[in-house]
């Protein structure tokens, strides 16, 4: 917006001092003010474009501008003011600077205001609708990556479930509740058989190992190996903080008797190696 504000001679506008009006706000106040500056008007009411401004004094400034010579200047000017104040006002409105009252408002606002207005509300738009699409693709990213990722500890558990139950009785239940019934299994049979055993089977020193496991955990496990009298297993963790986590948490197994555990860093992962020897009874 290049062109100037239009400085607008005391002689070519109209002023009054009004008694405050007794509605506060609104449309009321408005008519209420109109009413009462066009008792001091040479003219109708309707052919002025009027401007208030409070004083401290408790009265209205009214300053009223010919609306047709307003809308042209609106053509051509983004606002207008006052040059100065006529001569026996200049003492009452010391606390107003003509320069910053602008006769171009409402029905006669600037051309050049209103293009402005509409070219930022336009860019406004644009950026919102540019950020909303960002958002959404992020949380649409960051759905996508919640999912897999769950989908990867699905597998992995599956995975787990298999090796510890095989295919045996009850395959087609699933691998959660089959792993239930077989630790329910297992808590009967030791109770039963604790004053004869001498050493854990495999399926419950891998019970023992499962019932610490971390939960939740972000560990993708490469794989559980259970022989006679050992249990290997290798997982990877996002830093040497999570693989000290899973050290600490599956050595507390009962029954087992955690090794040196290996650690290596391969690309942005930690790979973990652990060895289980299982307790024998003296």
């Amino acid at each position: 917006m290049t062109a100037k504000p239009a400085a607008i001679a005391p002689d070519q506008l109209y002023f009054a001092l009004l008694d405050r009006p007794v509605s506060a706000r609104g449309r009321a106040r408005a008519e209420e003010l109109a009413y009462a500056f066009e008792a001091t008007l040479p003219v109708p009411i309707e052919s002025v474009h009027p401007v208030y401004r409070p004083l401290p004094d408790a009265r209205v400034l009214a300053i009223g501008i010919d609306r047709e010579k307003a809308l042209d200047l609106a053509r051509s000017h983004p606002v207008a003011h006052p040059a100065a104040w006529p001569d026996w006002l200049a003492p009452i409105a010391t606390a107003l600077d003509p320069r910053g009252i602008n006769l171009l408002t409402g029905p006669c606002t600037s051309h050049l205001v209103t293009t402005a207005r509409n070219r930022t509300l336009r860019h406004a738009l644009v950026g919102v609708t540019l950020i909303t699409l960002v958002a959404s693709a992020g949380f649409e990213r960051r759905i996508r990556d919640d999912r897999s990722h769950a989908d990867e500890i699905r597998h992995r558990t599956d995975a787990v479930y298999q090796q510890a139950l095989g295919g045996g009785m009850n395959a087609g239940q699933p691998p959660a509740a089959r792993m239930t019934s077989e630790l329910r299994r297992l808590r009967a049979t030791r109770t039963a058989q604790a004053v004869e055993q001498t050493q854990p089977t495999a399926d419950l020193a891998l019970a023992n190992l499962l019932a610490v496991w971390p939960e939740p955990s972000r560990a993708r496990t490469e794989s559980i190996t259970v022989a006679e009298r050992t249990i290997d297993v290798v997982l990877r963790v996002t830093d040497l903080e999570s693989a000290q986590a899973f050290v600490t948490a599956l050595g507390s197994a009962k029954g087992l008797i955690p090794g040196p555990a290996k650690t290596d860093r391969e690309g942005g992962e930690v790979r973990v190696s652990l060895r289980f020897d299982r307790e024998t009874t003296p």
